[in-house]
């Protein structure tokens, strides 16, 4: 004698159900997940416990997550509205854990710099100067890129120099000589001209026979053409002979 009353009830829990899903739809349908931007890094013994233990493993999923910041929720966010401090400390985590890799180096130099707010990137620049002050492979070039940004991009000339004879201090032979050269171009810049032909100078003088041909005769033509003015050029035995 129950059995109906029983189905009655589940249809109308069956209706009900539906009903609420319809109702959650019309409430849900246009709402979307949202970014709350870069989250605070962990520790690096957290990052490495979530991976058993594998630094390795880590650093690599660490290097996804940094790749995909900002790309949630079918939207992607512009770089000009990261956090770039808390970016910064995801980077230096992944270079504790891995500083061998160019992976996160690659993304913060050609990425995350091209931020459309470049007085943003000082801690991606701060970044390439650690990962790049390394005589491993061409590792050096990090450290160049973070010259770069920092004479073009965030238009600070005392850090670039900083950075620059970092770079050209470095024992590496395999290392170009416009890297070494990159002092001379920001002191130049600085207007700092007698210094800028004096390091050159002394370039010319200290590498001039591991140097080829070639790069000896733009350096001339830097001199000559970029640190010194027509008439100063004119009288200086290196431009003559150059000429």
């Amino acid at each position: 004698m129950q059995k109906p009353r029983t189905i009655t009830v589940l249809k109308i829990a069956l209706t009900l159900a539906v009903l609420s899903n319809v109702l959650f739809w019309f409430y849900s349908r246009e709402l979307r997940a949202q970014w709350l931007n870069i989250p605070p890094v962990p520790t690096s013994f957290s990052a490495v416990s979530s991976t058993l233990g594998d630094e390795q493993f880590a650093a690599r999923m660490i290097s996804m997550m940094i790749q995909n910041f900002g790309s949630t929720g079918g939207r992607i966010t512009p770089i000009k509205d990261y956090d770039f401090d808390k970016l910064g400390d995801w980077l230096m985590l992944n270079y504790k854990l891995d500083p061998h890799s160019d992976l996160a180096p690659y993304m913060a130099a050609y990425y995350f710099a091209q931020s459309q707010d470049p007085t943003k990137i000082r801690p991606v620049i701060d970044y390439l100067r650690i990962a790049g002050n390394s005589t491993e492979g061409e590792k050096w070039r990090w450290l160049a890129q973070g010259v770069y940004l920092a004479r073009f991009k965030l238009n600070d000339l005392n850090l670039a120099l900083d950075m620059a004879k970092e770079l050209a201090a470095l024992p590496n032979d395999d290392m170009p000589n416009w890297a070494r050269q990159m002092p001379v171009n920001v002191l130049n810049q600085q207007g700092e001209k007698e210094a800028a032909l004096d390091l050159m100078l002394s370039i010319l003088k200290d590498k001039s026979d591991k140097i080829h041909p070639n790069e000896v005769n733009a350096m001339l033509a830097y001199i000559c053409e970029q640190i010194l003015d027509p008439e100063e050029a004119k009288t200086h035995s290196l431009c003559v002979d150059f000429k």
